[in-house]
């Protein structure tokens, strides 16, 4: 019996309490069969409830909502696209019926079963999702999913606290009129499709029933996304399938050549859902834009949530004007800009269209980690500024960063992991310019030598430990990063060719490279080193420092290298390949299928080369050596190319990463700007104090020549603001005249002092000058020379600051500090040098840091007792209204590293004289920030609200 044939009996039966329960308990019983295939309803609860209040509900009122169900499923037919699963169809039927059948007392019993059936399965329900739409399903799954995965429950409870902010943050799909632009900001490699898919999963709960992923503009990328979505979003067993768009192997939407009725089973029909995942082309935005422009009367009925994931690459408007400079009114958007706009406002080229598309029932939502072109484009109704939400996702347990790998010179002893190794200039320039003229990698390219030959040892040692362990999945993994031009992949493929066959030939060389690399390296990061810079470590760290023995290690890297064994689908093992545009599918980077790696032998071993597609998104599993030389002239590029960031569960303790200084010093600031835009955030937003469309972030725009983003035409310098900071010289030149001539100008400065009859008070050994005119500071900053690269500390920005600040940094404290190294002299009068060491390789010298937390304080020491934070000293500055700061640090040029370190001798041709500024922040602009501060242009209409 079908399910009209049931309904229509009831309707003629409907005195019979017996004959109406006894149909509704068919219903739960029926096989329906559909396209060929056998579909069953297995939610009997809630048809034994419907069954219930059928049996006590009034005749006339049984017939009403029988009558209606057989008309719509006569009217419509209930048009299903045949590829749907049985599990899709079966759900779609039963949703016609629950509709037309239930009444608000019928679903109240269901809300109420469903909570029962939650709670049994420990499965929460997500509480106040906006416009009231009734149980919780889709996110709960997906919830549930997280567990199934392993994670843990603290992570759980983040992905949920933040999904529903975000949600929460949109108006609810029930409203005729959405039109909400939010962003997300989330850290590099740090697991942000896990959040989409959370976010995705409570809209679908909250009403959302059309999902549209805008996922960069590489294809890897796009079917990375897709995979991991369609697998996150789909649960048969509770009927939550998503009917998808597009398709894991084709780039193509597969709705090109359909109109938006075609796919009425999944899309129009009460409780269907869809998604796609979208390459940011511009004939994939017009055939989507075309598709959607097809709803007609249809458009109430979809609610769309379009998510731009690498919201940073090619949707932020590159034609943006200054109206004050070049008013243009017939100026268009760029191209993606202006069809993500198209798709989202129901417009075509920017003008309106009668009836087009679903405009003003979508919501848009940009995911990135590197927030600076979003936040720095143009406002406006019409434009895509995140005007409504603008949501951090936090830091995530055990993720490994920049700031734990590069330290943070910022905080003194914070040294960061000791993963770095340089690249010298000369090598980094051979690599990127004239990789073709390498004769002999061993001498002209090093640390790619080094690089290779630890990447062999790291592989064995990962090997041996998921062979040990039982980690399934003992893929490794190399980097090298020289350059975005895909014809010089070609060139460093073979030159990296030449590195192994070298190795290959000659039995000795390889063995003793293996000796040397593996002495120098092993135990260069215990457990203690990881908690030293993430306290809140939650993985075992069992294994973290403990290598096996040299000779395990030289016996497993024979079975993989240089014997050159294939893996179970007849391949190498050891593979050198080039990843990017040029190559085709079969020959990139490719990983085995999870069900072949219950053993090590199924696992690969690959040096990966490449560019774009290396640098957005792409996972690279098990990363334990990567060989950075690539220059970036824009921070959030640079940032995106961190791929040694992540979650290193198991080999914390492996990862090397070959990188030149200035690269080194570069990512570091990066991670601090990012941190800045962080706290901006949470301070303006989150907090609720102000929304995006009122207050624009303020952004520290890079000293050290690197631009934040190509696309700042919307932003407008708003001042140079280091109040509440404080700036320290951690690089210098290594020329002994650039050093003399610093340490002369410090010299001058103090011979200056005492002719304005000022007497050093004794803090110790330390001097302390009070009362310092400005003019002397000036003075000093503009003979005190600071690296160009230096992106801490730029003497000439200083002067500019403090002449803004005049009035306010009208005097000053200067302290000479001595240290513990020898005996030496300063501005004539003895004093223990101050001592630093270095680290190791580069033409500069780069201490790393200068300034402890105490020495905040250093001309106030009886506040300057006991312990405290840097944040609770400088505190104490602004609390008791102290002037500003500077510090003087005589460093001696023979200073000796630590034993056991990673440090090496200073060994300077010089003594070196470092400075420290510190800015107490009162009465002093608002503390966004050292640097150049930038901030988006906010519309008149904007502004005049």
């Amino acid at each position: 019996m079908s399910i009209t044939d049931i309904l229509a009996q009831i309707s003629q039966d409907q005195a019979n309490a017996g004959l109406i329960a006894m149909a509704i308990r068919k219903l739960a019983a029926t096989k329906v069969l559909w396209g060929g295939q056998s579909l069953a309803y297995e939610d009997r609860n809630d048809l034994e409830r419907i069954s219930q209040w059928l049996a006590a509900a009034a005749p006339d009122e049984v017939q009403k909502r029988c009558q209606d169900v057989c008309l719509y499923l006569e009217d419509h037919q209930v048009v299903l696209p045949d590829h749907s699963s049985p599990a899709e169809t079966t759900r779609l039927l039963v949703s016609h019926v629950l509709r037309n059948l239930i009444t608000a007392q019928v679903m109240a019993i269901m809300q109420q079963d469903r909570a029962e059936w939650f709670s049994r399965n420990n499965v929460p329900h997500v509480e106040g999702l906006p416009g009231d739409p009734g149980p919780s399903r889709w996110y709960p799954a997906y919830e549930e999913k997280m567990r199934q995965n392993g994670l843990c429950e603290a992570v759980v409870e983040q992905v949920r606290q933040d999904s529903w902010r975000i949600i929460n943050g949109h108006h609810p799909p029930s409203r005729a009129d959405i039109r909400n632009k939010g962003l997300v900001i989330g850290f590099v490699q740090s697991g942000k499709t896990a959040s989409m898919a959370g976010v995705i999963s409570m809209a679908a709960d909250a009403g959302y029933n059309m999902f549209i992923i805008l996922s960069g503009t590489k294809e890897n990328l796009r079917r990375q996304t897709q995979v991991r979505l369609r697998r996150d979003l789909t649960t048969p067993g509770l009927g939550l399938v998503m009917h998808a768009l597009t398709k894991d192997n084709e780039p193509g939407l597969d709705v090109k050549s359909n109109t938006l009725e075609h796919y009425a089973g999944a899309v129009l029909v009460p409780g269907g859902k869809c998604f796609g995942v979208v390459l940011k082309y511009g004939a994939n935005l017009r055939a989507l834009r075309k598709w959607l422009h097809s709803a007609g009367a249809n458009r109430s009925r979809i609610a769309l949530l379009l998510i731009d994931d690498e919201a940073d690459q090619a949707t932020p408007n590159g034609r943006v004007q200054n109206p004050e400079e070049d008013p243009d009114p017939d100026m268009r958007p760029s191209t993606i800009n202006e069809l993500i706009r198209d798709i989202l406002n129901g417009t075509e080229n920017s003008e309106p269209v009668p009836n087009g598309g679903i405009g003003g029932r979508a919501a848009y939502l940009a995911y990135t980690a590197t927030p600076f072109a979003t936040l720095l484009n143009e406002t406006g109704p019409n434009t895509l500024y995140p005007d409504d939400l603008v949501w951090h996702l936090p830091r995530p347990l055990d993720y490994i960063g920049a700031l734990e790998i590069c330290g943070n010179p910022e905080a003194p002893g914070a040294h960061g992991l000791d993963m770095l190794r340089c690249i010298t200039d000369d090598e980094a320039a051979l690599i990127r310019r004239h990789p073709e003229q390498i004769t002999d990698a061993a001498i002209q390219t090093p640390a790619l030598m080094n690089a290779v030959v630890w990447f062999l040892i790291a592989s064995a040692e990962f090997r041996l430990r998921s062979r040990g362990g039982g980690k399934h999945n003992p893929n490794t993994t190399m980097l090298l990063h020289p350059h975005h031009l895909t014809n010089r992949h070609q060139l460093i493929e073979n030159l990296v060719n030449v590195v192994v066959e070298k190795l290959r030939a000659d039995n000795a060389l390889l063995q003793g490279l293996v000796h040397t690399v593996y002495e120098e390296e092993r135990g260069r990061i215990a457990a203690a080193d990881l908690l030293s810079v993430r306290p809140d470590y939650t993985a075992p760290l069992d294994a973290c420092g403990q290598m096996n023995d040299e000779h395990a290690i030289w016996d497993e890297i024979q079975n993989f290298f240089p014997l050159g064994r294939v893996s179970t689908d007849g391949n190498p093992i050891f593979r050198v390949v080039v990843d990017n545009s040029t190559r085709d599918d079969a020959v990139r980077l490719r990983y085995p299928p999870e069900d072949e790696l219950a053993a090590p032998a199924a696992a690969l071993v690959q040096i990966v080369i490449g560019g774009s597609t290396l640098a957005r998104g792409l996972t690279l599993q098990n990363l334990v050596s990567c060989y950075f030389c690539r220059p970036s002239g824009q921070m959030d590029s640079l940032l995106q190319m961190g791929r040694w960031y992540g979650f290193r569960h198991g080999y914390e303790d492996l990862p090397r990463i070959w990188l030149s200084d200035a690269a080194r010093d570069l990512f570091v600031e990066g991670a601090l700007v990012e941190s800045e835009v962080y706290e901006q955030v949470h301070r303006h937003y989150v907090s609720g104090h102000f929304t995006p469309a009122e207050f624009g972030v303020c952004l520290r725009s890079n000293p050290g020549g690197v631009k934040l983003t190509a696309r700042m035409r919307a932003a407008t310098q708003v001042g140079l603001d280091y109040s509440g900071e404080r700036a320290q010289t951690i690089v210098f030149n290594s020329d002994a005249n650039w050093l003399r001539g610093n340490w002369d100008a410090g010299e001058r400065l103090i011979g200056r002092i005492r002719e304005c009859g000022m007497v050093a008070e004794a803090a110790g050994e330390n001097r302390i000058y009070r009362n310092v005119p400005v003019a002397c500071i000036l003075d000093f900053l503009r003979q005190y020379e600071s690296v160009e690269s230096a992106v801490r500390f730029d003497s000439a920005w200083q002067r500019q600051f403090i002449e803004e600040q005049r009035e306010a940094l009208g005097t000053w404290a200067v302290v000479v500090k001595s240290g513990e190294a020898s005996q030496g002299e300063f501005s004539g009068e003895p004093l223990h040098l101050v001592r630093r060491s270095r680290l190791s390789g580069g033409g500069l010298i780069n201490i790393k840091s200068l300034m402890g937390p105490e020495d905040t304080l250093a001309d106030r020491p009886d506040l300057n007792s006991g312990g405290g934070h840097l944040a609770d000293r400088m505190r104490l500055r602004f609390d008791h209204d102290l002037g500003p700061l500077l510090v003087l640090y005589p460093i001696d040029q023979n200073s000796r590293a630590t034993e056991g370190g990673s440090r090496v001798n200073l060994d300077a041709p010089h003594h070196v004289l470092g400075a420290a500024l510190v800015y107490t922040g009162a009465g002093m602009g608002h503390g966004y920030g050292a640097g150049r501060i930038v901030q988006v242009r906010m519309s008149a209409q904007q502004e005049d609200e």
